[in-house]
């Protein structure tokens, strides 16, 4: 599926430039008031009228060798194509949209409703959002609708000549895009939040006759568009299988349960009526498509979240979590300190990202040993943008991507984006990357399938991430493959289907040389009744079942899964399973393993205890997992002797051990404990004890580890006592240090607040603090703030609130001469700045609370910080330290502390950042005699900074001499002052203020303003009502030239803060610039990299490049269409050009030059950036001049 991974506000609209230089605030800006944007929504979509341009595409492909590919379909038959599907007749369903970015809406654009986006927990919250926003424009969001598109060849000529709206309807405003389909055998599947949908049947009309929502309750809020539903796939298992992004879910099942999982992206199964639906994985922050190899695993691509990490391969798994939390999109403690970056949680250190895209000698990630042990790591670091993927099926594609995945990069342009293919190899019980190389180059595909004639279907989505209206199939193929007689029988066989097939001829299918055959054989055997048990009993013993030792293999293992279907009804049909678990293929033993516990087959558990033993992890990893589906209490044991002999080495055996012990504890699977009471009969007592002796006494690591991991599993009340005992046996062991570590995540990250106290009963004093800036002091700072309020939980009293206060300061004032604490110290600050606000989101998580909190008195905190002021702005502290000790006395509202910010002004050795601190907090406060005196000394002082900090303040003070010296200020040399000036004249009420800014224009007409000052005197002046200053101002604008250009903008090109436009470019939440472009090691290859741009080009340039991404495209990424007068095309990245003949050619290396003469060119499609020109929408113009300025200083 497609990655939505630029915003696209407003793109649509063509904004005046005379209403940029005029409005402050960036149409749909992050920081505007509040509404439904203003697109032009309409019932009928805007489909693109028939060109040449898929054509065009066509011809630049950069295809593997030996293959080709044809030009299926294209506009206007379909547009915006998100996912398809092709069925084993040849028909491809498609699903549209035509809601992307208007109806479905992407919240950073909608940043001033962010904190009620994250707190959603349903859809009807979302919904009930939504109005309490929108009011009366809720409604607009139900005219667009989406389609699932039904598309044939009818006549075999290779081209599509039948197009119809299979199913439609998704129109409502809790609705999502159509972001996965699945067809089978007159059956539809489809992805679209809030449903999972099945469609049953095609009318002559070719629409669906029957439609059901199996499943509602996905997308619990808006995030980031794109984070849908998708990923449809059957499983060899027979089950459904689809993804979700962090929209996240939280799903009523029909037993009254939920399933709740409304932090993160996950992935789901259910079988094909919708029921038994589970979570299997969650923790992912957007997976897209799954695909399965031949051995039933299971992978995804996730996405990155755009700060300093990379994309990930991920192995799904049974209980998996990857580590992801939704929260951590916008971290409370800044990109830089996120878990999710800070401690490792998104990198593989076996491949990095660049030895996936195929990078001579590729670094390899650095092991800092921060990772938590709760989250698996990915397989491999991969390019950006994954989406589409699928695994060889054994007799398509070509032979040299045999054995190998085909994953989609959308980067947004199609010089860029591309289809990778790979391969995996075992490691332990999980996998490493193989080989990589490219599939198909320059092509900006969401998704791709393998149709039943051995060729790949990929879906061009067109130029840039918006909607373009337009869209394409392409169908790839190799002729030789396309001919084969196996390619041939293959498609005979699905088109055909399996019903009348005898049993003996499906046992033979079962080790057919293409897996969809092997399927349909299996699927067929396992609803073929007795006859059918019995050769699926008999497949799966038969080593001979095909001459060729590996389809042997393979039939063999569809053979165990046809018995694991109908084992899930009636586990005695596996009874001659367990028989298998000796077999001398490791792969039989593995699968076997799980099918029994798969289908929960009691009288396996003690086979399956032997085969923790077994020499191969695979089916150590499978042995463990069913023995917890078992609740095999005799296995515990065995279990525990697996977790010392693997001692952390591998992860995932780890987590099968974890899982294993968790499903013993359980009673009942998918209980959820919600009281005391429920909680004390809901777990094995026994395991309760053999847990607890664990985690306190064990000598073995890793066995403390794990079962500490098991005691996050187990919610709540039981997780309570776990902890407990973590934390009062295990403080002050060096060798538990994991241990501590993990439970510190736990209680801060799992809203397990009725924990926090452990971390008090851990405490041993504060003279035993050190500072150390690792998990468990941060947490543990975290805990003693958190705890100055537990509403919901228990009340404490206000001697307990200072104790903890007191602690916080102590931090602050610890051994001022160890630099490594400056950062506890900071925590600590903070903390007692917030002490008097309520709380909305967890500080590590980003997470919103489930409870309120209440306000609590500053008083706890204020008397603390009044205790140890002196230790804390000792001389021997950092700066910064002292810095933060008054931004929290301010934030506190302290005022009692005017005296120590005026001495601190006045006192000419101290720093001057922390003169100018200190004067900022005396003008937040009401002492005007305190706030008089530090301004003169200030005044006098020979920081220029300090005195230009005193323009803002004097009004308060005396308005009338405010005015007099922001008029000589405004008439010095001092530049940084007099845009202080005017920028502090702007507030100040009508009368000399007015005629002083008036003054200013009129010098701004006659060129007489610095380009330094001039953003200021147009803020200024813009926001007045008299009517002299807005006439000479629009005299101004009105004298700029209306181009397209910097001309037009000459206010933007100097003047910007470099450290303010760098903060933007790495952190704002809508420009999004390093999600495309790299400065040193960060951001992304998706657009070109960006240092030393400075040294390349002039500030003009530059701004034009933010403002006008299409004037001027870097060289590489601009890609041309050209149709000559004799009827070509031709299309690619402009190589070379002349006055008289451009060069064209395709994005890869050693492509066929095309040189065409200008003369003979009919009509010329200038290349599109895949940067929308929507930064004087999401960015104001201080921040678009802040950017220009750190642009230019990337020498």
């Amino acid at each position: 599926m497609l990655r939505f991974s630029l915003i696209t506000p407003l793109a649509c609209l063509a904004l005046p430039l005379a209403v940029l230089a005029v409005d402050d605030k960036p149409t749909g800006s992050p920081d505007s008031a509040g509404g439904l944007q203003p697109f032009d929504r309409k019932a009928e979509p805007g489909i693109a009228p028939a060109s040449q341009e898929g054509t065009q595409v066509l011809k630049q492909l950069g295809l593997p060798a030996g293959m080709k590919a044809d030009l299926w379909a294209a506009e206007p038959e379909l547009a915006n194509p998100v996912a398809l599907s092709v069925d084993e007749k040849g028909r491809v369903f498609v699903a549209e949209t035509h809601q992307l970015g208007s109806s479905v809406l992407d919240i950073r654009n909608y940043m001033f409703m962010l904190e009620d986006d994250l707190a959603c927990r349903t859809v009807e919250d979302r919904i009930a959002m939504c109005k309490k926003h929108f009011g009366e424009k809720f409604a607009d969001l139900e005219k667009e609708e989406d389609f699932i598109r039904l598309m044939e060849d009818r006549d075999h000529d290779g081209k599509a000549d039948f197009a119809s709206l299979y199913a439609r309807g998704f129109n409502h405003a809790e609705d999502g895009i159509p972001a996965g389909v699945l067809a089978r055998q007159g059956t539809v599947w489809a992805t679209i939040i809030p449903n999972l949908w099945r469609f049953d049947g095609t009318n002559d009309k070719g629409e669906a006759v029957t439609k059901k929502s199996l499943s509602y309750g996905y997308g619990v809020r808006f995030g980031y568009t794109g984070h849908d539903m998708h990923g449809l796939i059957l499983g060899p298992d027979g089950r459904l299988y689809f993804s979700i992004g962090d929209r996240a879910a939280n799903v009523q099942l029909p037993d009254g349960r939920r399933i709740e999982n409304v932090d993160s992206g996950a992935v789901f199964r259910c079988e094909q009526d919708g029921s038994k639906l589970e979570i299997i994985h969650w923790g992912l922050r957007n997976p897209q498509e799954l695909a399965f190899d031949d051995h039933g695993n299971l992978f995804t691509g996730d996405n990155d979240f755009d700060y300093g990490d990379t994309e990930r391969l991920v192995y799904v798994v049974e209980g998996g979590d990857s580590g992801w939390r939704v929260g951590y999109q916008h971290p409370p403690m800044g990109k830089e300190r996120v878990p999710w970056k800070s401690e490792q949680i998104w990198m593989s250190f076996k491949s990095s990202q660049e030895k996936y895209n195929g990078v001579p000698n590729p670094k390899v990630n650095e092991d800092l040993g921060v990772r938590p042990a709760a989250y698996l790591p990915p397989v491999s670091n991969i390019g950006d943008g994954p989406s589409g993927l699928l695994f060889d099926t054994g007799t398509g594609i070509s032979p040299q991507f045999r054995q190998h995945f085909l994953l989609c990069h959308s980067k947004g342009s199609y010089a860029k984006s591309e289809i990778r293919a790979f391969t995996l190899k075992e490691d332990g019980a999980s996998f490493e990357l193989g080989e990589t190389k490219p599939f198909l180059q320059f092509i900006h595909s969401p998704d791709l399938d393998l149709a039943p004639d051995g060729s790949v279907y990929v879906l061009d989505w067109a130029e840039t991430m918006s909607k373009t209206a337009k869209g394409r199939i392409f169908r790839v193929y190799d002729p030789s493959v396309l001919a084969d007689p196996l390619t041939l029988e293959t498609k005979k066989y699905l088109e055909e289907g399996m019903h009348r097939r005898s049993l003996s001829e499906l046992v033979k299918l079962l080790a057919h040389a293409d897996r969809r055959v092997r399927m349909e054989a299996e699927f067929a055997l396992a609803w073929a009744g007795p006859g059918g048990i019995g050769s699926l009993e008999r497949a799966a013993a038969d080593r001979a079942l095909s001459p060729d030792a590996r389809l042997a293999r393979l039939g063999r293992l569809h053979a165990i899964w046809g018995l694991g279907i109908l084992g899930r009804k009636n586990s005695e049909v596996c009874r001659s399973l367990p028989a298998l678990l000796k077999d001398a293929d490791s792969e039989v033993r593995a699968q076997v393993a799980k099918v029994l516990g798969d289908v929960r087959y009691g009288d396996a558990a003690g086979a399956l205890t032997i085969r923790l033993q077994d020499d191969t992890p695979r089916v150590q990893y499978f042995a463990a997992q069913a023995l917890g589906k078992l609740k095999a209490k005799q296995a515990v044991t065995g279990i525990i002797e697996l977790i010392k002999q693997n001692n952390n080495k591998d992860a995932y055996l780890r987590h099968a051990c974890v899982m294993a012990l968790y499903g013993i504890c359980v009673k009942r699977e998918g209980f959820q404990p919600s009281s005391k009471q429920l909680a004390e009969s809901a777990f094995d007592a026994d395991m309760m004890g053999i847990l607890n002796t664990g985690i306190k006494s064990s000598n073995e690591p890793g066995v403390g580890l794990a079962m500490t991991l098991v005691a996050r599993r187990l919610h709540e009340e039981i997780g309570t006592l776990m902890v407990a005992g973590i934390y009062n046996d295990s403080f002050d062991k060096d060798a538990h240090k994991a241990v501590r570590l993990e439970t510190a995540r736990a209680i801060t990250e799992d809203r397990a607040w009725d924990r926090l106290n452990l971390f008090e009963q851990a405490q041993h004093g504060v003279g035993m603090y050190e500072p150390i800036i690792d998990t468990l002091t941060t947490r543990t700072l975290y805990s003693w703030f958190l705890l100055r309020n537990r509403d919901g939980i228990e009340e404490t009293g206000e001697a307990a609130q200072s104790k903890r206060a007191g602690w916080l300061a102590s931090v602050a004032t610890y051994k001022a001469d160890r630099p490594e604490a400056n950062q506890n110290r900071l925590d600590a600050l903070t903390y007692l700045g917030e002490w008097a606000t309520p709380q909305t989101r967890n500080r590590f998580t980003g997470l919103s609370f489930t409870f309120p909190w209440k306000p609590r008195p500053p008083d706890g905190a204020t008397n603390a910080l009044k205790e140890d002021w002196d230790g804390i702005m000792h001389p021997q502290q950092a700066s910064e330290v002292r810095v933060a000790a008054i931004a929290a006395v301010r934030k506190l509202k302290a005022d009692s502390f005017a005296p120590k910010m005026a001495a601190i002004v006045k006192d000419n050795t101290q720093p001057a950042e922390l003169r100018l601190a200190a004067l900022e907090a005396l003008g937040d406060w009401q002492n005007v005699a305190a706030l008089n005196e530090a301004i003169t000394a200030a005044q006098e002082s020979g920081d220029a900074s300090l005195r230009r900090a005193t323009l803002q303040l004097l009004p308060k003070v005396d308005a009338e001499r405010a005015v007099t010296v922001l008029e000589s200020t405004l008439n010095g040399d001092d530049t940084a002052a007099k845009r202080e000036a005017m920028v502090v004249l702007g507030t100040l009420p009508a009368g000399r203020a007015d005629a002083l800014i008036a003054e200013q224009v009129d010098k701004l007409i006659a060129g007489k303003v610095k380009p330094t000052g001039m953003l200021e005197v147009i803020e200024t002046a813009k926001r007045r009502e008299n009517g002299e200053v807005k006439a000479k101002l629009q005299q101004y604008l009105q004298s700029l030239p209306q181009t397209r250009s910097a001309a037009a903008f000459p206010y933007l090109l100097a003047g910007g803060d470099t450290s303010a436009g760098k903060k933007i470019f790495f952190e704002h939440t809508a420009a999004q610039c390093m999600r495309c472009h790299k400065v040193g090691n960060k951001g992304s290859e998706v657009g070109p990299a960006l240092d030393g741009v400075s040294t390349k080009h002039p500030r003009e340039y530059l701004l034009e490049a933010v403002l006008f991404p299409n004037n001027n495209i870097a060289p590489g990424f601009e890609m041309t269409m050209v149709t000559t007068k004799d009827g070509k095309s031709y299309g690619g990245m402009v190589r070379k050009e002349t006055d008289t003949e451009i060069q064209l050619s395709a994005p890869v290396p050693n492509a066929p030059v095309d040189t065409v003469k200008k003369a003979d060119i009919q009509t010329r499609s200038p290349g599109i950036s895949a940067m929308p020109e929507i930064m004087q929408q999401v960015l104001t113009q201080r921040e678009l001049r802040d950017l220009v300025a750190f642009l230019a200083s990337l020498k």
